[in-house]
């Protein structure tokens, strides 16, 4: 039985690691007899026997979500290859290296003498250098992104009998000169960086698996992962989050004075109380909530908005609910202005202006907000404490009763349009109702006599 039918994914993990070394570097070098580029006349012409590779990818400086192209090449007086490696995962220095792992691979076949290979890498050229003259210990190149690949090049160095052993020699990148090296490197940078743009795409190369950590990460879209692995999880849980509708934000991030016992213990009704705990429990049940839990109804804003209808479209964005907003927003400037009039001498001028300003956006998405988002309807506000230095008993007790009138207020706004909503919505199905049964009566009444009387219940 075949290993495809075993194993699903990389079948070739199951063999041992020399076996998968020994397949790769067969596939390299056919994959380089195969190549069918012209070598360059000035190279072939040359009567010296030289190689030189480079790396290449596009855009150069990719974000780790962001596709991207990389290629590398390997030329020489006798050959011209370029090739693509596959994968998010992989930038432009898995490229170099993976372009000096294919030319010494290919130089390593010429057993008689020592072929230099130029490269534009100097990190590269000095690693294997050092490596050579200072053996790395094992954990060496423990945190190296392309650690895999340098393991791979030093093996096949270190492989080959030291007469013959190729040198990896740095040359200056874009330069002009015209000797040799520097020909050979314009040639191997052109082959690569414009392969990019080529209809077909360059053969992909064998993942350097054999030398990798006993646990690499692996995805679909970004292959094997050596790069850091908590920066890879910080990036795409952060896109995560901000692509899900439904997470709610580190409380951290907010004002942490304790909410006023009124609404919650002592209010007459505890509309605005519940409304907020709710949307704090995400249990608001908006379209989009009830979208997502039975796929039965439909996600979009019922005020006909072209939006999915989340508690932050709701209470921060949707056009119907503007005028309320506008109104206690108003109410929310005037409680603020009169609060610190009546604490005069107790905040400088710009920290009045900062919590002004802050107070006028309470109800909007603003950058005074920690992500930029209005989360009022939470019973959040924006911290308090970086706006002003808490320094005497008579500012800390101000900020206090502030938050305390900030989150009255924002608590009332989410009650209100919440109930505003209800009604609409209430309203909108008794209409829908009526003209249901406005429709189906007239219906029934254009049927004839007899049919009518075979129809129970009352219709008409």
């Amino acid at each position: 039985m075949s290993l495809t039918n075993i194993i699903t994914g990389n079948w070739s993990l199951a063999l041992p690691r020399e076996n998968r070394r020994a397949f790769a570097e067969q596939v390299l070098k056919a994959m380089i007899d195969a190549s069918t580029i012209p070598v360059d006349p000035i190279l072939n012409s040359s009567g010296q026997t030289l190689m030189a590779s480079d790396g290449s990818c596009t855009p150069g400086m990719p974000k780790l979500h962001e596709r991207r192209s990389t290629t590398f090449s390997t030329v020489g007086n006798k050959h011209a290859a370029v090739f693509s490696i596959g994968g998010r995962n992989a930038g432009i220095l898995q490229a170099e290296v993976y372009g000096l792992v294919a030319a010494s691979l290919q130089a390593s076949r010429n057993p008689s003498n020592s072929i230099p290979i130029y490269t534009d890498h100097l990190n590269s050229s000095r690693l294997i250098s050092d490596a050579f003259s200072n053996p790395p210990a094992t954990h060496a190149w423990a945190t190296k992104p392309a650690r895999s690949l340098y393991r791979w090049l030093l093996q096949i160095l270190t492989a080959t009998p030291s007469p013959s052993r190729p040198a990896i020699i740095y040359t200056q990148a874009h330069t002009k000169s015209e000797s040799l090296e520097a020909r050979a490197n314009a040639v191997a940078d052109a082959l690569a960086s414009r392969s990019h743009s080529k209809p077909i795409k360059p053969a992909s190369v064998p993942d350097p698996t054999f030398y990798m950590d006993e646990y690499t990460f692996f995805t679909k879209e970004d292959g094997y992962i050596e790069s850091n692995i908590s920066s890879y999880l910080s990036h795409f849980g952060a896109r995560a989050a901000a692509k899900d509708q439904t997470a709610l934000p580190f409380t951290s991030l907010y004002d942490q004075h304790a909410p006023p016992d009124h609404p919650y213990t002592r209010a007459p009704s505890a509309y605005s109380a519940v409304v907020q705990l709710y949307a704090r429990s995400q249990q608001l049940p908006t379209a989009f909530s009830q979208f997502r839990r039975s796929f039965n109804s439909l996600p979009w804003c019922r005020m006909g908005c072209k939006q999915l209808e989340t508690p932050h479209h709701i209470f921060v964005e949707c056009p119907s609910f503007e005028a309320i907003r506008i109104n206690h927003k108003s109410a929310i400037a005037g409680h603020t202005r009169t609060l610190l009039d009546s604490s005069e001498g107790i905040f400088d001028d710009i920290s009045r202006k900062r919590l002004t300003n802050v107070a006028q956006n309470l109800l909007r998405d603003n950058e005074v907000w920690p992500t930029g988002q209005s989360q009022y309807f939470l019973g959040l506000a924006p911290n308090l404490n970086t706006e002003t230095a808490l320094t005497t008993v008579a500012k800390t007790r101000v900020m206090t009763r502030l938050a305390n009138t900030w989150h009255t207020e924002m608590i009332r706004v989410a009650s209100r349009i919440w109930g505003e909503l209800q009604r609409r919505c209430n309203h909108q199905r008794a209409n829908f109702m009526r003209k249901e049964k406005e429709r189906v009566g007239d219906i029934w009444r254009s049927l004839p006599p007899h049919v009518q009387r075979s129809i129970p219940g009352d219709i008409a």
